[in-house]
């Protein structure tokens, strides 16, 4: 191991407590209320739940695109010695901007901007919140997924891993921007079980410490790094489908934990476009989590048709003939390409078809005057037919409707 090696090891270990014992142990000295209020971060590929990923990615080539309205009910409560004293932003609704496209099937980019359409909180000026601005930009998302398990490649779950970067928003007025950029490292999983799909993610969000009320011992109003589960469980059939959601917010400050319940449904218009509803409340007191939410949106999407298999050529006896003309599938000597009845044995002078003989009298269809109707070859298959029972088969009769000897060609004798 070389020297700069070395260093850059011990510095690491140098600076990870520091970082650890910052993000679990740090109390602004005055409240800091620059930070981003939104939680939710919806899954803009959405092909398991609406909001949690279940370790899947879009086929390479797809693509997804949304318009999504988020209503939130009191996200940033106010306390002041123990006692709420109103609700810097009391109302919010929300329009999240989503996409994402596959570059690879194992590789899926997505993005996520925030606009806040409208918003409005209590007047608050004598705890120091100056009133909020109506709207603004949000902080916005941008991620890269990476597919490291895939149930459609024969493994037993999906599994990704994937990172995101938090752009903080244009407005610390209207809890829109974080002090710092943000990363959001995250692990998911999911197992399809018939019509049902599980999914389940685990995420560490590193952001900077801020507070929103002047209570600098009330830790139910800071914000700073934490983990986050997720679990969700949603059908997966053609048609309308329902999904449950639920996530654990866990603080790595003194904060307590919260999180949120969502219940959703979507529905397919076509093939390229869908609409969804999720509602639910929020649990617990942390800023960002409201004390309910409506979310409800269109996407249109696109999912490339699967690629066709190329033709197997290497079995004699399980193939399609037209992909492999050089094969005999029946084995009767004739080659796929030149065989008339490529599935069906038969003599090369029939072009591999089998001689057909419907009536059982050794004369081939083909040739067989009568093919209903058993006869000898010498009558080209036809009958033995002799109308008046003389024992002078009527081709050969010359009275066949009147009796009489062989002798005199079956006609009755003259007196």
């Amino acid at each position: 191991m070389t020297r700069s090696t070395l260093r850059s090891v011990r510095l690491i270990y140098c600076v990870l407590p520091w970082l650890a014992s910052t993000a679990l142990a740090q109390t602004p000295a005055t409240p800091n209320r620059m930070f981003d209020l939104e939680r939710l971060e919806l899954n803009p590929g959405a092909q398991g739940s609406l909001v949690v990923s279940s370790g899947d990615t879009l086929p390479e080539g797809g693509f997804r695109f949304s318009l999504t309205g988020d209503y939130q009910h009191n996200p940033a409560v106010v306390v002041s010695n123990g006692v709420r004293v109103g609700a810097a932003v009391a109302n919010r609704a929300t329009a999240h901007i989503t996409a994402a496209y596959a570059l690879e099937r194992w590789l899926e980019v997505g993005l996520s901007v925030p606009v806040v359409m409208f918003q409005k909180g209590d007047q608050l000026t004598d705890y120091g919140i100056a009133p909020i601005a109506t709207t603004a930009l949000g902080a916005s998302w941008v991620q890269g997924r990476l597919a490291l398990l895939r149930e459609r490649d024969g493994s037993p779950i999906d599994g990704a891993v994937q990172l995101s970067v938090k752009v903080p928003g244009t407005s610390s007025s209207a809890f829109t921007r974080d002090a710092w950029v943000g990363f959001s490292p995250r692990l998911s999983i999911g197992s399809t079980l018939g019509p049902v799909r599980m999914g389940g993610e685990i995420a560490y969000t590193l952001r900077s410490l801020a507070q929103l009320g002047p209570d600098l011992t009330d830790v139910s109003d800071e914000v700073g790094s934490e983990l986050d589960f997720s679990f969700s469980l949603h059908t997966a059939r053609k048609g309308l489908n329902g999904e449950v959601s639920a996530r654990l917010v866990v603080p790595l400050s003194r904060a307590p934990i919260g999180g949120e319940l969502l219940i959703g449904a979507r529905y397919p218009l076509g093939d390229w476009f869908e609409v969804f509803a999720v509602t639910g409340p929020g649990l617990g007191r942390l800023p960002g989590i409201p004390d309910f939410r409506v979310i409800g949106g269109l996407a249109v999407h696109y999912v490339p048709p699967p690629t066709p298999k190329a033709p197997t050529c290497t079995n004699l006896k399980d193939h399609v003939p037209s992909d492999c003309p050089d094969l005999d599938l029946d084995a009767d000597g004739v080659m796929n390409r030149d065989d008339l009845c490529p599935a069906q044995s038969g003599p090369i002078s029939n072009q591999g078809c089998p001689v057909r003989d419907s009536d059982g009298d050794s004369v081939p269809d083909d040739v067989d005057a009568c093919p209903g109707e058993p006869g000898p070859r010498e009558l080209r298959g036809c009958p033995l037919k002799d109308a008046d029972q003389d024992g002078v088969p009527d081709a050969q009769d010359g009275c066949p409707l009147d009796r009489g000897p062989v002798e005199n060609k079956g006609c009755p004798s003259p007196l």
